[in-house]
C-alpha cells in the first residue's frame, strides 16, 4: 500500500513541477505581417522592448508588437543602414543600436532614424 501512495505522490509532484503555463501566447511574424524578408539571421530585444530582426537581403526590422519599421541600405543616402545583410545586433549602455552587416558596422543613434556607418576597412 505504501508503494501505491509513493507512486501517486511522485506523479503529483512531477505534475506540479513540470506543468505548463497556459497564459503564454505565440504569434507568427511573417512577410505577410510586414517583415521585410523571410530569412531572419538574428533577433534582439532592446531595453525599450522593441524587437529587432536582422534579415538576409531584407535589411533590419524593428517590431513594436503591432507594426514594423524597416531600415534598408539606400545607395544615395550615407545615413541609411550600411548593407541589407544583417548578421548581428547589440545595444550599448546609452541605448544605441549597433548592427553588423556585410559592409561594416552601423550605429543607430536614437531618437532619429539615421545611421552612422563604420566600414570594415577602417576597423580592421
Amino acid at each position: 500500500m505504501k508503494t501505491i501512495y509513493l507512486i501517486f505522490l511522485i506523479f503529483l509532484i512531477t505534475g506540479l513541477l513540470f506543468g505548463q503555463d497556459e497564459g503564454l501566447e505565440f504569434e507568427n511574424i511573417t512577410t505577410i505581417s510586414g517583415l521585410s524578408a523571410s530569412r531572419a539571421k538574428c533577433i534582439f530585444q532592446d531595453s525599450e522592448g522593441y524587437l529587432w530582426i536582422g534579415t538576409l537581403a531584407g535589411g533590419l526590422n524593428r517590431y513594436d508588437g503591432y507594426s514594423f519599421t524597416v531600415f534598408k541600405n539606400r545607395q544615395d543616402d550615407s545615413t541609411s543602414l550600411g548593407h541589407n545583410d544583417v548578421y548581428n545586433i547589440a545595444e550599448d549602455k546609452n541605448g544605441n543600436i549597433w548592427v553588423a552587416t556585410d559592409e561594416g558596422i552601423s550605429k543607430y543613434v536614437k531618437p532619429g532614424l539615421d545611421w552612422n556607418v563604420i566600414p570594415w576597412n577602417t576597423i580592421i
